[in-house]
């Protein structure tokens, strides 16, 4: 079981009970709290540097941390943090996915181009940025179109696929697409996973 750490403090929460319980731990920071980045003691630099030390101080062993995340942009809720805020922290956290190999577990709402346009720009846009130190990872609750979802596929990203009891109905043609089928037959799970 991987638990989600969705904020520094989150983060320090899912560590403890992974090594508690011998779960799996991701370490980052929501888009919709990318604020706290800008609102922490010493600035965003200190919390990225907090982000840093959490991570160096847990890839090994029991309980470590197996991805950098949850990240990425969230477009539908901006009243929680500006478009501007969440792609300078977004950026942020993908260095981290570099340094230490480690996997992303990605948050994508409403956001899309945005989103695969500062994972081109980073290194992560063909084979999950492995050519730059990164490692693929997930894109969690995927919601959009199949020009979306080929998108991240072509990326090397894996996508899961969710559907909340808010949804009205799921895009079958998305879930039953014949490129959907043939791109399945290739996924494999991330290594560090």
């Amino acid at each position: 079981m991987i638990i989600t750490g969705g904020s520094l403090r989150e983060s320090q929460a899912a560590l403890k009970v992974a090594k508690e319980h011998g779960f799996y731990a991701t370490v980052g920071c929501h888009p919709t709290r990318s604020t706290e980045f800008d609102e922490f003691k010493g600035g965003p630099e200190a919390y990225l540097n907090a982000l840093d030390e959490m991570l160096k101080e847990n890839v090994n062993g029991r309980g470590r941390a197996v991805a950098v995340g949850e990240c990425g942009l969230d477009y539908d809720r901006t009243h929680f943090a500006a478009p501007e805020i969440q792609k300078k922290h977004f950026r942020s956290q993908l260095s981290l996915a570099k340094k230490y190999h480690l996997p992303l577990f990605l948050h994508s709402r409403s956001a899309h181009k945005d989103f695969v346009s500062i994972l081109r720009e980073e290194g992560f846009g063909v084979n999950g940025g492995r050519e730059v130190g990164g490692n693929g990872g997930v894109v969690h609750s995927f919601t959009g179109q199949l020009d979306e979802l080929a998108d991240l596929m072509s990326m090397g990203f894996h996508v899961g696929y969710h559907c909340s009891s808010t949804c009205q109905r799921p895009p079958i043609g998305v879930l039953n697409s014949s490129r959907l089928k043939k791109k399945e037959e290739k996924v494999q799970s991330p290594p560090a996973l």
